[in-house]
C-alpha cells in the first residue's frame, strides 16, 4: 500500500502546551470510535461485471489482508497509537531554536554511533503479541494506514518540513543489526517515494561496504530530520536467532533510540520474543502497554461477523451454504484462527473456480482434503489445539506461515526446532512426519533444501519408537 499524504492544517483544539508545535497541532484530530471502526472495516466485494477465471483468482489472492472486521481491539490500539505519537512529539516542537540545534547535532558529519553491550535498555514501549495466524501485523498496519497519514506536509512559514508520523520496518530473518538498518532505510524511501535508485538510502547503503554503528547514527539522524513520531518493528521473534551478545546490542539500539531521538517503538511479535524486551503490562493509557491477540470463540460477535463476510463472499459456482453446521465445521477446523479461516476459505473458492462447470457440491470431506493437502502442518496443529494438547506443536504455525509465504529456509529451521524438542516423541513425531511429507508435496525446494527436510524427518523418525497405548500429541497422558 502506498503511504498517505496529507497537508497540514493546523488545530486549535489542542492542549495548551502543545498549540505552538506544529507536529502535533498539523496531525489530523482523532477519530471517534464509530468514525474510526467505519473507517477500518474491509469487506471485498465481488464485482458486477462477468470475471474470468484468472480475475477471479486474482479476486481470491491476498484476502486475508483485505477482510477486516473492527473490534474493539482495533479502537484501543488506535487511541493508544495515536497518544504515542502525540506524547512523543511533546519535547521535538521543530520550531524552537533548542530543538533545531538538537536536530543539527544528529548531522551525517557527528561521530558515528556508539553500541555498548553493557548498557541495560530501560525504555517501555508499547507490545503487540499473539502467536501466529492472529493477524497482529494486519491488525496494526490497517489501523495505522486507515486512521493516521503516514507522511504531512507542513506549509508554516518557519516550518516547511516533511513529517513521517510512523514507518513499519520488519525484523529480518537473520535477526541482524545491518539487515535490519537496511530493512529501516528501505522504509523510509517508500515513505518518501523515493524510487531504488542511487539516490535512495536503502541503495546506497545496500550496495557499500559500510559499518552497522555508521548505518545506526544515520537512523538516528533520519529520524530527526522526518521527525519520525512512530516506529512499528516487527517480527521481533527473528531476533531469537542472534546469539545473547548480538541480540542485547540490537535491544540497546532500540531502546537509544527512544531514549536519545525520543522515538516511540512499538514490538510486534509472538509471545516467545515478548521477555526480550522490557514491555509494561499496564493500561492502555500510561506509556507502556502490552496488546494480546487471542483466538475467537466459536460464539465471538467478531467471529461471527467474518463467517458471515465470508460467506457472501464466494465466486464458486456452487456456493457453500451458510449454515449453522458448516460454521461449526469451519470453527473446528481453524480454531478462531482468522489467518487459518481466511487462508482454507480462500483454496476453497480457489477449487470451486477451476473446476468451473465441473464443480461439484462443496462437502466436509472436500474441505477437509484441501486443508489437508494445503495445510498438512496447519492441520496438524490446529487438530492438537481442539484438543488442549498444543504443546510444542505451536510452532508449526510459524513453519507454515514461513512456507506460505515462500521464506522456505525459515519453515525449515522451525521444523528443525520442534524436531529437536523432547516432548515430540511417539504418534506426535509419526503426525509431523506426515504433515511434512504432505508439505513436500506442495513446495518448490532446492536439493540442498530437501537435504534439511530429509534430516528433520529422520530425527522424527528416530523419535516415532514403539508408541505408548494413547499417545497421540504433545503432553497428553493417559
Amino acid at each position: 500500500m502506498k503511504p498517505t499524504y496529507h497537508t497540514a492544517t493546523y488545530r486549535t483544539d489542542v492542549l495548551k502546551e502543545h498549540i505552538d508545535n506544529p507536529l502535533i497541532t498539523g496531525i489530523p484530530a482523532q477519530f471517534e470510535p464509530k468514525e474510526a471502526h467505519r473507517r477500518l472495516k474491509s469487506i471485498p466485494r465481488i464485482p458486477e461485471q462477468e470475471l474470468s477465471q484468472g480475475n477471479k483468482i486474482e479476486l481470491l489472492m491476498g484476502l486475508e489482508k483485505r477482510v477486516i472486521i473492527p473490534t474493539n481491539y482495533h479502537i484501543d490500539l488506535y487511541q493508544h497509537l495515536y497518544a504515542r505519537i502525540v506524547s512523543g512529539y511533546e519535547s521535538r516542537n521543530p520550531v524552537r531554536p533548542e530543538v533545531i540545534e538538537w536536530t543539527l547535532d544528529a548531522a551525517e558529519d557527528e561521530a558515528v554511533f556508539q553500541l555498548d553491550d553493557e548498557d541495560d535498555p530501560t525504555s517501555t514501549g508499547t507490545g503487540v503479541i499473539g502467536k501466529t495466524g492472529l493477524g497482529k501485523t494486519t491488525t496494526i498496519v490497517s489501523v495505522l494506514r486507515r486512521l493516521i497519514p503516514q507522511c504531512i506536509r507542513h506549509n508554516r512559514e518557519d516550518f516547511n518540513d516533511l513529517q513521517i508520523t510512523y514507518l513499519v520496518v520488519d525484523m529480518p530473518h537473520d535477526g541482524a543489526i545491518e539487515s535490519l538498518c537496511l530493512n529501516f532505510f528501505k522504509a523510509i524511501d517508500k515513505a518518501l517515494c523515493v524510487n531504488d535508485t542511487e539516490e535512495s538510502y536503502f541503495q546506497y547503503y545496500s550496495t557499500k561496504k559500510v559499518k552497522p554503528n555508521v548505518m545506526l547514527q544515520k537512523i538516528h539522524f533520519l529520524c530527526r530530520k522526518h521527525h519520525l513520531g512512530l516506529l512499528v518493528i516487527d517480527e521481533l521473534q527473528n531476533l531469537l536467532v542472534q546469539p545473547p551478545k548480538r541480540r542485547q546490542l540490537m535491544l540497546n539500539f532500540l531502546s537509544t533510540l527512544t531514549n536519545i531521538s525520543h522515538v516511540p517503538i512499538v514490538k510486534v511479535g509472538t509471545s516467545d520474543a515478548l521477555h526480550l524486551f522490557k514491555v509494561k503490562k499496564t493500561n492502555i493509557r500510561r506509556k507502556g502497554a502490552t496488546f494480546q491477540l487471542l483466538p475467537y470463540t466459536k460464539t465471538n460477535k467478531y467471529w461471527k461477523q467474518l463467517l458471515e463476510a465470508l460467506f457472501n463472499f464466494q465466486l464458486a459456482p456452487i456456493p457453500f451454504p451458510d449454515t449453522p453446521e458448516n460454521r461449526s465445521y469451519l470453527y473446528e477446523l481453524t480454531q478462531g484462527y482468522p489467518y487459518a479461516l481466511l487462508a482454507l476459505w480462500r483454496e476453497i473458492q480457489i477449487y470451486a473456480v477451476q473446476a468451473g462447470s465441473k464443480q461439484k457440491e462443496i462437502t466436509h470431506n472436500k474441505i477437509d482434503e484441501i486443508w489437508r493437502k494445503r495445510f498438512p502442518l496447519l492441520r496438524t496443529v490446529f487438530r492438537a489445539i481442539k484438543h488442549h494438547r498444543a504443546g510444542s506443536l505451536n510452532d508449526l504455525l510459524d513453519a507454515q506461515h514461513f512456507l506460505d509465504t515462500g521464506y522456505f529456509d525459515q519453515a525449515i529451521k522451525h521444523l528443525r526446532q520442534l524436531a529437536q524438542d523432547p516432548n515430540i516423541k511417539g504418534r506426535s513425531a509419526e503426525e509431523i512426519a506426515g504433515s511434512i511429507d504432505v508439505m513436500m508435496d506442495e513446495v518448490d525446494l532446492d536439493p540442498k533444501q530437501q537435504e534439511k527436510v530429509a534430516k528433520v524427518k529422520q530425527r522424527l523418525h528416530d523419535k516415532i519408537g514403539r508408541s505408548k497405548a494413547g499417545q497421540t500429541y504433545v503432553g497428553e497422558s493417559k
